[in-house]
């Protein structure tokens, strides 16, 4: 293993920790198990699936080929699920592994298991979640792609019909969310934009790095309440997932509207900001499925 950086160092303890106070070594256990037996037998090794792609342990082990801290994804977006009816708050569960497979290492990986009695309610158990993936049939060459690499790729995957240049793969997930989201580009386009250019340069924090300086992903709302409010990434995500089922958190409520009066002392900028960032959660997708996925639409792409 390469030598970690202090921030990679870091992310790999904090998971750890949140892994063992889940009970989900097992699970990690379990995962590396199948990426040896798809190692051994030199088959594919896969990519990873939706939020699974922001844990950095998976990419560390070789189970995804996505470093999460180039793409700005979180860790906390994989330890929660959403409440069931009648629930006030989320609850922890353990961490999804989702795993795609072409249709080779696929059946190849059923078997292994069926032999070993590695059933599916074990798998269920330890939210390990295996497919086939029919996209990944089209790859001979199986290989972890740098940032630059996939950016190069999002350049010549461009088209002239797009208004917005594609310098940079992070753009590139920025247009495709923007082009295909009906919703989001009502929003944006009707709500956000219009109140976002009326605001002066003291608002600047609404600024982030990605191609049209808005909020366009779950990850990076959260980053911007954590920076106003304090809190932690976790009760952050807690926050957004009871604000999306429209559960009344008051303590979340409270820390966000005491913090941004504390800055914004105006009532009527208090209540644009407020606004901005409550009303646009609804609209907001999670980087992480979207980066797995485009990922491999950009890999799996026909010369």
């Amino acid at each position: 293993m390469s030598q970690l950086t202090i921030k990679e160092q870091r992310t790999i303890t904090n998971e750890a920790t949140i892994l063992k106070r889940m009970g989900s070594e097992e699970a990690l256990h379990n995962v590396r198990w199948i990426i040896s037996f798809l190692k051994k037998n030199k088959l594919s090794l896969g990519y990873t699936k939706g939020t699974t792609a922001s844990l950095f342990t998976n990419y560390k082990i070789g189970l995804s080929h996505i470093n999460p801290l180039e793409y700005g994804l979180l860790s906390e977006r994989n330890y929660l699920r959403m409440p069931h009816a009648g629930d006030e708050l989320p609850h922890y569960f353990k961490p999804y592994f989702g795993i795609l497979l072409n249709k080779k290492s696929y059946q190849k990986t059923k078997d292994y298991l069926k032999a070993n009695k590695f059933t599916k309610a074990v798998l269920e158990f330890n939210n390990i979640d295996i497919t086939y993936d029919k996209r990944l049939d089209n790859i001979n060459v199986y290989k972890k792609y740098t940032f630059q690499e996939l950016s190069k790729l999002a350049i010549q995957k461009n088209n002239s019909d797009t208004v917005f240049p594609i310098n940079n793969f992070n753009n590139y997930i920025d247009v495709q969310v923007f082009n295909n989201t009906t919703g989001l580009k009502e929003f944006w386009n009707k709500e956000f934009i219009k109140t976002y250019h009326s605001l002066a340069d003291k608002y600047l924090f609404l600024k982030i790095n990605n191609s049209f300086n808005v909020i366009l992903f779950q990850e990076e709302w959260m980053s911007l309440i954590k920076k106003i409010t304090g809190l932690s990434i976790h009760n952050v995500n807690l926050f957004r997932i009871a604000s999306c089922k429209k559960l009344l958190i008051k303590e979340f409520e409270k820390r966000l509207k005491s913090k941004l009066k504390e800055k914004y002392k105006v009532g009527k900028d208090f209540k644009q900001i407020y606004d901005i960032l409550m009303n646009s959660i609804i609209y907001l997708h999670c980087k992480a499925h979207i980066v797995s996925d485009l990922y491999i639409d950009l890999v799996t792409e026909k010369k």
